[in-house]
């Protein structure tokens, strides 16, 4: 079973991949909807990723 830190990872990283998708397909089709939440995501995986690093730091 895999540690909850490399799961914790793998979630930041899925979180990331669909925001840029999200983004890609909002300035694709000019829908404002996709486009904020892919903006959204990207925000909370860059904050979910940085709490992450900054607790490893802190160890």
């Amino acid at each position: 079973m895999a540690s909850l830190e490399v799961k914790f990872s793998v979630f930041v990283l899925l979180m990331l991949a669909a925001s840029a998708i999200f983004i890609l397909w909002g300035v694709n089709k000019g829908d404002y909807l996709m486009l904020a939440l892919g903006i959204g995501a990207a925000i909370c995986g860059l904050f979910l990723g940085m709490k992450m690093v900054l607790r490893k730091a802190s160890r």
